[in-house]
């Protein structure tokens, strides 16, 4: 069987491929990721954090308004849609938005976790070899991200209270206090996180980690 899609990588670009491809059954496509499970920005999703984009820049809503991995879709399903009217959020919450992504990605069928791509070959179809198969594929689609870019003047610096905003190191307890203007990240990450997280991680000396589990939605959350 030749696949008319193959991805390498499932972030949000080839998450949303996936999805914007899931209702037409008549293309063949699979996607393939090392990781165990969907992870979006986790050393990012502090309590009140907020999107900058509107909610209808989702994975398929502007190409697609009816598929059934929008973001409405997903707050319909988990009965969270009237909690989020409700709520009159200025804008979506980090981590609600993450785990809207991992919703659609648990629910497609044609993505694949925990499944390593080794080698792309081409002999007039591409040839995707992962740990567990073999597959020819028409086009190929590779989302495998970036990796963290630290300026070769910081990374002297680098250690438990100057860090890069992706790097895991940020759940750890510091020995110090880490101070406002020690996260080296992009504009935008920073502005997305609120400044009174810093504040309370700047006076407890602590930063924990972000526990992932079906939210509630409130007005209280907002505050």
């Amino acid at each position: 069987m030749v696949y008319q899609c193959v991805g390498i990588g499932i972030g949000p670009s080839n998450l949303s491929l996936a999805s914007l491809l899931y209702p037409y059954r008549g293309v063949s496509c699979a996607f393939f990721d090392r990781k165990p499970e969907f992870a979006w920005h986790d050393g990012m999703c502090f309590p009140g954090a907020t999107l900058q984009v509107a909610l209808f820049k989702d994975l398929v809503t502007l190409s697609d308004p009816t598929n059934p991995f929008s973001f409405i879709s997903y707050l319909f399903a988990e009965g969270k849609i009237h909690h989020f009217l409700n709520a009159q959020f200025d804008a979506v919450p980090r981590r609600e938005f993450r785990n809207y992504l991992k919703w659609a990605s648990e629910l497609n069928e044609n993505v694949h976790f925990g499944e390593e791509v080794t080698e792309i070959r081409f002999d007039g179809h591409f040839v995707v070899e992962t740990e567990k198969r073999s597959i020819r594929a028409e086009n190929i689609a590779v989302g495998v991200g970036t990796k963290a870019h630290i300026p070769s003047f910081a990374r002297k610096h680098i250690g438990p209270t100057q860090f890069h905003g992706f790097c895991r190191k940020l759940f750890k307890r510091p020995q110090k206090r880490p101070s406002l203007d020690t996260v080296m990240q992009r504009v935008r990450r920073i502005a997305e996180m609120p400044i009174g997280h810093w504040l309370k991680i700047g006076a407890s000396g602590s930063c924990e980690p972000p526990r992932y589990h079906p939210v509630l939605l409130t007005q209280t959350e907002r505050i």
